[in-house]
């Protein structure tokens, strides 16, 4: 396949600050909204991180009117839209694709959106997936009902079930063994690119002429203080997205597009790590489509509801945002 040329009216300067600016008027709204005593509080400080799953995030505890204002500014930045977002919207066509691990019924909305949109055509389709995250027991159950089969049959891990969904895509062929790309990143250097394998990548099989990759995303677990599990040196979006930009490169490709797919929920903060990584890698165009809320009912199997995304993991996105907000202005500053 041919490889796209970049679109000449891109700038990932440009792209860098208007993300930086939407996402700090936002902000700024939101931290009005929940907190008019102290509207120039830091959103650090009036938002709670996210929890490592964010649909066990505690509810909202603002009123209701509060919960109408903070869902229609996050709206702007796509938080709670019923549609999807899709590659071809974005210019993304023959993209490297990379699908966010989470929950399943997230990873298997995330690959429709590049299934049913015929103009995709990626060029790689890499799911990138968590082995350390126990899957739960709705997850257990919704995978036994999307494959078919006894909940003995479903993957432990994020990363194990991010491999089912990948065998289920529409064209689907699996390789005769797994093939190890020899190539690893590394979580105590920055997640620099090297030779040599330690299964973190790794082909399962194709559709059509797309290489279906899986990409474990790996950390450092350890014991806290008060005894807790905790991890550090995780990848986060803008890392992965250098990680498959190294890797193109590495293969002589300086210009295919990457299109990190996510949930409209999570678009807020995964828009300024695509900007992050736009930034850092310069001369290659980087979207982030997402999937609606329509689409997420279809693949649950529950009705739509009005009300959009969910709102208890709308303070965590904001913290979140805010958190790579940061990051972005220092980026900007160290260019």
């Amino acid at each position: 396949m041919n490889k796209p040329e970049l679109n000449n009216n891109y700038d990932p300067r440009q792209f860098a600050f208007e993300v930086l600016e939407r996402s700090n008027n936002v902000l700024r709204s939101a931290v009005a909204i929940v907190s008019p005593e102290s509207p120039d509080a830091n959103p650090l400080d009036v938002f709670l991180a996210p929890g490592e799953v964010r649909a066990n995030d505690p509810s909202f505890k603002g009123t209701a009117d509060q919960e109408e204002k903070l869902r229609d500014s996050a709206a702007e930045l796509g938080f709670g839209s019923e549609t999807d977002r899709t590659m071809s919207e974005l210019g993304l066509q023959g993209g490297a694709v990379i699908l966010e691990g989470g929950q399943a019924h997230k990873i298997q909305a995330e690959a429709l959106v590049v299934a049913e949109d015929e103009s995709a055509n990626p060029s790689s389709i890499i799911f990138s997936a968590s082995p350390n995250r126990k899957i739960s027991n709705d997850e257990q159950q919704f995978m036994a009902e999307f494959l078919g089969t006894d909940k003995l049959s479903v993957g432990a891990t994020e990363y194990e079930i991010a491999a089912q969904i990948a065998s289920k895509i529409t064209g689907f062929e699996k390789s005769e063994t797994d093939v190890q790309i020899p190539y690893n990143y590394n979580i105590d250097n920055k997640f620099i690119v090297t030779s040599g394998s330690n299964n973190q990548l790794t082909i399962i099989g194709k559709v059509g002429a797309a290489p279906v990759i899986l990409l474990r995303v790996d950390r450092e677990n350890y014991t806290g203080e008060n005894g807790k599990t905790k991890y550090r040196n995780q990848p986060d979006s803008a890392d992965i997205i250098r990680i498959v930009d190294t890797l193109l490169r590495i293969d002589n490709d300086e210009s295919t597009p990457i299109a990190f797919v996510t949930s409209g929920t999570y678009r807020p903060s995964r828009e300024v790590d695509g900007a992050r990584a736009a930034l850092a890698i310069a001369n290659r165009k980087v979207g982030v489509p997402t999937y609606g809320t329509a689409l997420m009912a279809r693949v649950k199997g529950n009705p739509l509801l009005a009300t959009g995304g969910p709102i208890n993991q709308l303070p965590g996105e904001l913290h979140m945002m805010a958190v790579k907000v940061q990051k972005l202005k220092e980026e900007i500053e160290n260019l």
